[in-house]
């Protein structure tokens, strides 16, 4: 999984060509003939290929954070703050810690007590990955058969603390969080993710690495080996170099993972198929709430450009990151007075003995000489360092340089949730920081940038701020696109038709979902969301079925369209081919998908397979311990089989996790019945009627026994 693609032809190529004419470089070396194989794209040669010339910017690069941005967690690792106390989940009442096991296996541990301190659930899952530099955060990954998730907890390096990974203290997704390309592009070496999945990877690469900030280097390693140069003074035309790129292209060089926001690819573009050189918008569109281009507290932890813009600094020069910033060195390398030249370039102070000049030193009281005010630390003043609003235990240093900065956030402030009662309205901001210039729309329709605009409204909606008012703006903005012929892209069709679904307007929600199928026939996406509506509200489970089936055809391990093609078998009475679905789901991704497990159990149960539906049963437990259903149909299968014990143990369990399930405590009731156990029996009863007044067996019960 670590070996780096291109690295054995590359070195055969250097042994066996012989030395000769370069071909001529590409008239258009920013979009490379190959750019839209994404990470597939041959010219790609890996760091290994870099090494003959430049094996110093290498090795130091190696060593800065984009160096360290992703590596395997290896047995017997010695972990950052070593094992940790067990850390509650703010969410759900689980608790977590980090440990090595008795095999030297970092692991991280879930468990789940009862009110007596019984313990009910106890759980283990290695870590396979560790994510960040460990400048901020060290987060890690678990992979199990391609499919790349998040672990729940996280090392805040500059607190030197472990806590609930970010967003997981407001919904905690244990060990299901996805990592989706755009994550996994910004903390690896362009991924190659399997077509039309989430999170199923067919190579996770290592960390950072040259290319990402110079394009592919087939090209200019050829030139090289052909002993071919640029002519004296000129850029090299087989190879970006950032320095020699605008202002916006440089930026956007470092801003295809430094721009944070709701983030939409036109058809055929994806986060690996971006290239040094490329304007940001080509590649892709960004999406903030327009608030926090506004709100001087809004400081996200990926917002340097937004918070950057807004400095008169940016705003009267020509500075971009490189301005400060050293990409091949490790900042803990470079001078200690490093930042307080990068200002002294352009604050020279020739006027500080009389009238201030347009870029005066510093003008602190004790400064009385010009070599005084050159003393100072510009940044410390200037630019506030830390908390974020989206990143708890984080030390920011935050990009708007100003004459008075206000007061820096709490580091323990930063919550990843957008609290708001009416919808925010999200726009579109570009390589600058701001919002995007028409002007650079020039490559997109009207409709295109409707589409793109469409799509990020939604996934706003859905992911971030779940309020109604965003699905007309979806709407809105989704027709007016779909009044430009085709020019609907693949995502926003997807997000209008959801939208128009949600809204109730079911018939325009499965035409657009059927152009979809005609459109983009190779997208297993539209099938699925189409054979989705056919079953659950068309009542058309056949011709759902057609559609799941040709989702599958195209990507046999899209794990949705197998769930719901095992719930489309059982409708039609297939039961025995809806049980080889779910297993063939579950040997691919056993980890993951719970739900899947119970629905095997309920199957098996009912084809008279106890031993088996109580092992899935039992699977869908661990894997969700809070799945009161799971441990209710454990314990009727235990207390079927005579195992009165285990019986009680699953429905204490199934009590404790759901004490708002009403078959929970009817379940208990009954097992205290057979027991003898009257009052408890009783009380279990009360309580189930207190839940479900309507219950007619529970009052049915109480009465016989003096309820």
């Amino acid at each position: 999984m670590w070996a780096r693609r291109g690295l054995f032809p590359l070195i055969s190529l250097l042994a066996l060509t012989a030395c000769g004419d370069a071909t001529p470089p590409d008239p258009d070396p920013f979009h490379h003939p190959d750019r839209l194989l994404g990470s597939l794209d041959p010219g790609y040669v890996g760091d290994q290929g870099c090494l003959p010339c430049h094996a110093d910017l290498v090795e130091r690069h190696g060593r800065t954070n984009h160096g360290q941005s992703i590596k395997a967690v290896l047995a017997g690792d010695l972990l950052e703050g070593g094992a940790s106390d067990w850390i509650p989940s703010p969410a759900d009442g689980l608790e977590y810690r980090v440990e090595v096991s008795s095999d030297g296996t970092p692991v991280q541990r879930e468990r789940l007590r009862g009110a007596d301190g019984t313990l009910l659930h106890d759980f283990r899952v290695p870590m396979d990955l560790v994510i960040g530099s460990g400048n901020q955060t060290r987060s890690f990954l678990a992979v199990r058969g391609g499919v790349v998730t998040q672990h729940p907890l996280t090392w805040y390096s500059g607190r030197e603390l472990w806590d609930m990974s970010p967003g997981y203290g407001e919904a905690n997704d244990r060990f299901s969080r996805p990592i989706i390309l755009q994550c996994l592009a910004c903390h690896s070496d362009l991924p190659v993710l399997e077509p039309h999945t989430q999170n199923i990877y067919q190579d996770v690469p290592g960390a950072i690495s040259c290319e990402r900030c110079h394009g592919p280097g087939a090209e200019h390693a050829n030139a090289r080996r052909r002993a071919r140069a640029p002519a004296a003074g000129e850029p090299d035309p087989w190879i970006v170099n950032p320095a020699h790129l605008d202002r916006s292209r440089q930026m956007a060089t470092c801003l295809q993972c430094h721009l944070a926001g709701v983030i939409t690819y036109p058809d055929g573009e994806d986060p690996t198929t971006f290239r040094p050189g490329m304007t940001l918008t080509e590649n892709r569109a960004v999406f903030v709430p327009e608030l926090q281009l506004e709100d001087p507290d809004w400081v996200g932890i990926d917002s340097h450009p937004i918070r950057l813009a807004r400095s008169a600094c940016f705003e009267a020069t020509e500075m971009t990151c490189l301005t400060c910033h050293v990409s091949h060195t490790p900042g803990s390398e470079l001078p200690s007075d490093h930042y307080v030249q990068q200002c002294l370039t352009c604050h020279t102070g020739e006027d500080h003995a009389g009238t201030p000049g347009p870029n005066p030193l510093c003008s602190r009281p004790d400064a009385t000489t010009p070599e005084e005010a050159r003393s100072g630390d510009c940044v410390s003043c200037h630019m506030s360092a830390g908390g974020t609003s989206d990143v708890p235990h984080v030390r920011f240093t935050d990009h708007w340089i100003q004459r008075r900065p206000g007061p820096p956030l709490d580091p323990d402030a930063g919550r990843p949730v957008i609290e708001s009662d009416t919808p925010l309205r999200i726009v579109e901001v570009g390589a600058l920081g701001l919002r995007v210039d028409p002007d650079l729309h020039r490559h997109r329709s009207l409709a295109e940038t409707e589409s793109l605009r469409a799509d990020a409204l939604f996934h706003f909606y859905e992911t971030m701020h779940r309020h109604p008012g965003y699905l007309p703006e979806v709407v809105a903005a989704g027709e007016r696109a779909d009044t430009g012929g085709n020019a609907l892209t693949r995502g926003g069709r997807l997000a209008l038709a959801r939208a128009h679904l949600e809204s109730g307007n079911v018939d325009r929600a499965r035409e657009l979902l059927e152009e979809a199928t005609a459109r983009t026939p190779d997208d297993p996406w539209g099938h699925l969301l189409l054979g989705a509506l056919l079953e659950e509200r068309m009542g058309d489970p056949a011709g759902a079925l057609v559609h799941l089936d040709e989702a599958l055809r195209l990507q046999p391990r899209l794990g949705e369209a197998r769930t719901k093609r095992a719930e489309v078998l059982y409708a039609l009475g297939r039961r025995g081919e809806a049980i080889q679905e779910l297993e063939g789901l579950l040997r691919d991704d056993p980890l993951h998908r719970p739900r899947s497990w119970f629905n095997l159990g309920v199957l098996q149960a009912e084809s008279g397979n106890m031993a088996g539906a109580l092992e899935a049963f039992r699977f869908a437990g661990e894997l969700d311990p809070l799945m009161g259903d799971a441990a209710i149909q454990a314990g009727s299968l235990h207390l079927a089989a005579g195992d009165v014990e285990a019986a009680e143990r699953a429905f204490l369990r199934a009590v404790t996790v759901d004490d708002e399930n009403p078959a929970a405590h009817g379940s208990l009731a009954l097992l205290r019945l057979e027991q003898g156990r009257i009052a408890e029996a009783r009380a279990g009863l009360l309580r189930v009627l207190e839940l479900d007044p309507g219950n007619a067996p529970a009052r049915e019960l109480l009465g016989q026994i003096g309820g």
